[in-house]
This record gives C-alpha cells, sequence and structure tokens, in this order.
C-alpha cells in the first residue's frame, strides 16, 4: 500500500511539474524545427528566374496564393501560411499553421498557367519522404 501511494503521489508531481517541463521541450522543438526551416531557405541563393506570384489551384492542396518581392515569396496553400524564395528557376516554400512549419515544397513552372510540385513532409526537404503535385492558375 505505501509503494502505491509512493508511485500515486510521484505520478500527481511529475504531472504537475510537468506541463513546464512539456511546454519548454515543446518550445525547442518548435524553435529547431523552425530554424531548419529557415536555414533551408536561405541555403537557396541564386538570383530568381521564374515569378510565382498570383492565385492558384490544386486538387491536393486547394487554393493557393503566393506575393512574390525578387526572390521573397509569401502567401498560402491551402491551409498553410507559406515564407520561401525563389532561386533560380525554382521556388523553395516553407508551409507553416500554428508557427509550426510542416512541409517543405519546391515548385517549378510547368508552362504558362502551371506550376509542378513537389512537397516533403521533412523539414528541410527530403527525397525519400516526397510527394507530388501540380497547381494550375486560377
Amino acid at each position: 500500500m505505501k509503494r502505491l501511494l509512493s508511485i500515486v503521489s510521484l505520478a500527481a508531481v511529475l504531472g504537475l511539474s510537468g506541463c513546464g517541463v512539456f511546454s519548454e521541450i515543446s518550445d525547442e522543438r518548435y524553435s529547431r524545427n523552425n530554424a531548419k526551416g529557415r536555414e533551408w531557405l536561405s541555403d537557396q541563393t541564386m538570383p530568381a528566374e521564374i515569378n510565382i506570384g498570383g492565385n492558384w489551384h490544386s486538387g491536393d492542396w486547394g487554393y493557393a496564393s503566393f506575393s512574390q518581392e525578387g526572390r521573397r515569396v509569401t502567401g498560402n496553400l491551402g491551409n498553410y501560411a507559406i515564407k520561401g524564395v525563389v532561386s533560380g528557376n525554382k521556388a523553395y516554400l516553407v508551409a507553416s499553421q500554428d508557427g509550426w512549419d510542416y512541409y517543405s515544397v519546391i515548385l517549378e513552372r510547368d508552362g504558362e498557367y502551371s506550376l509542378k510540385g513537389r512537397y516533403s513532409r521533412s523539414i528541410p526537404y527530403q527525397k525519400w519522404n516526397r510527394g507530388d503535385f501540380r497547381l494550375e492558375r486560377r
């Protein structure tokens, strides 16, 4: 009985004090994850050769809207906020929601009215963990 009481007491103490520990771990994970996204984008350094600004649609992601100023891209892709850069003939984007970077995205022109894309659930982009999609101009 004494051992059971000790285990229950320990669980209660850990439960109460753990809230702060878990939020610190969570904050650390957010910081590391987002730093990887920023680093991946900063590695893309070529001058922009394409402009992806405008409104788009994908059967997989839904509606997308991008604004491009020079090399910098902002906007949305479905329910995700987008930040990124254009480097050469490709756009490198990070898709975020509630401050967490979820996807790395690479887009390239595939005709006047379409973009072909690859996305990865990994930050930074990883080929082994990718999917393909297409965006059509709206």
